[in-house]
């Protein structure tokens, strides 16, 4: 089983709205992550090989 985590970084982001009535500021701080998981199984069908003359 494997596990990776990456760290993506993040990032701020301002936004900001002027009106006839008002003004608006926001900064948002946005980042992700990525979590990765692989499972493997392994089977064979059959029983093993052996040759037949």
């Amino acid at each position: 089983m494997d596990y990776v985590h990456g760290f993506m970084g993040s990032r701020n982001n301002s936004f900001c709205f002027t009106g006839p009535l008002a003004a608006f500021s926001r900064t948002d701080r946005i980042s992700q992550d990525v979590d990765i998981v692989t499972a493997r199984v392994s089977y064979r069908f059959g029983g093993p090989l052996v040759a037949k003359y």
